[in-house]
């Protein structure tokens, strides 16, 4: 009985092993210097090009190394040893089933050489993000209080907290500096405030925002802590509303300067992955007769200062890497 399930285990582990060595592929090499000599002891990395993942090992005594088990596709393969041996970047393709040759030989006409800082362009990884949250407005407090028909007093005008949507377009200029572009929207309600809240009408808000984000740690790391700086432009969209007569009065919309801060946290499993981050966005608003905070309803005194209406904001969502 003892016998028969060793020899049942022995042939389901070399059945796997069968299964596993016909959908992966392998790479081996060598690495020589220029004297045609074996190089031992030296990491060669093989880095999956779609799915930017790394794997290493290091060449043995005869200079010689071997991946195992390696998912198909485009890999560069690249190696840590000194640029007087001549080691060079190959481009190689890995197909199931197959072991695909790269040397390392300074005579090779086909071995590229390293990049060096300056030495012209590389490629640039791009990042898309999209995502839902919810945003804190605060609106603008007004100079002296207003008794409106109802015998209420307002003295606040205020977007409501409410659901928010948007999505950034990235490219890093470097391993953590990353330039972006953001889009926000949020559809709120206007509200007047004070003794008691009253809502004038709908109204969406939308953020248009260049930033310059910091990723911490390497960008092979499934984890990486982000934080960010940037600014642009906030825009407020018009909205109708009853006035206090039953006539129809609008308030016609603007944009208005802004900037923005934040920070988050990116979770890869290889080029896709999740974006949680926290945002403030303060807006510049200077209110005038003929402002977008000033109507004939509740009079251009409302706001006669210079003001910041603040945006906090709290969101998650999905990320690609390409």
């Amino acid at each position: 009985m003892v016998r028969h399930t060793v020899l049942v285990a022995a042939m389901c582990v070399l059945l796997g092993s069968l299964v596993e060595a016909q959908t992966t592929g392998e790479i081996e090499g060598s690495l020589v210097d220029g004297r045609g000599l074996p190089v031992a002891g030296v990491v060669v990395t093989a880095r999956h090009v779609a799915t930017d993942t790394p794997y290493s090992v290091t060449t043995n005594d005869l200079g010689r190394y071997r991946f195992t088990t390696l998912p198909p596709g485009t890999y560069e393969v690249t190696t840590a040893a000194s640029p007087s041996l001549g080691p060079g970047i190959l481009t190689v393709k890995v197909t199931m089933g197959a072991t695909t040759t790269a040397n390392f030989d300074p005579s090779t006409p086909t071995a590229e050489p390293r990049r060096r800082s300056g030495d012209g362009p590389r490629s640039r990884q791009f990042e898309a993000s999209g995502r839902v949250g919810w945003t804190l407005s605060d609106g603008v407090r007004a100079r002296r209080n207003v008794e409106a028909g109802d015998g209420n007093i307002y003295n606040r005008i205020d977007p409501a907290d409410s659901l928010s949507w948007g999505f950034t377009f990235g490219v890093f200029l470097t391993e953590h500096l990353e330039l972006e572009f953001l889009f926000d929207r949020q559809q709120s309600t206007l509200q007047v405030g004070g003794t008691s809240t009253a809502d004038i009408g709908d109204l969406g808000i939308g953020n248009y925002h260049g930033i310059l984000s910091y990723n911490f740690g390497a960008k092979t790391r499934p984890l990486r802590f982000f934080a960010f700086g940037g600014a642009g432009v906030t825009t407020y969209g018009s909205l109708t509303f009853t006035g206090p007569e039953g006539q129809a009065r609008e308030i016609g919309g603007s944009t208005r300067l802004s900037g923005t801060l934040g920070g988050g946290v990116k979770i890869y499993r290889g080029p896709v992955g999740a974006r949680l981050e926290g945002r403030f966005t303060p807006t510049y608003i200077n209110s005038t007769a003929d402002g977008w905070w000033c109507d004939d309803y509740w009079g251009c005194y409302i706001v006669e200062q210079l003001h910041y209406s603040k945006q906090f904001e709290f969101s998650g969502g999905v990320t690609v890497r390409f």
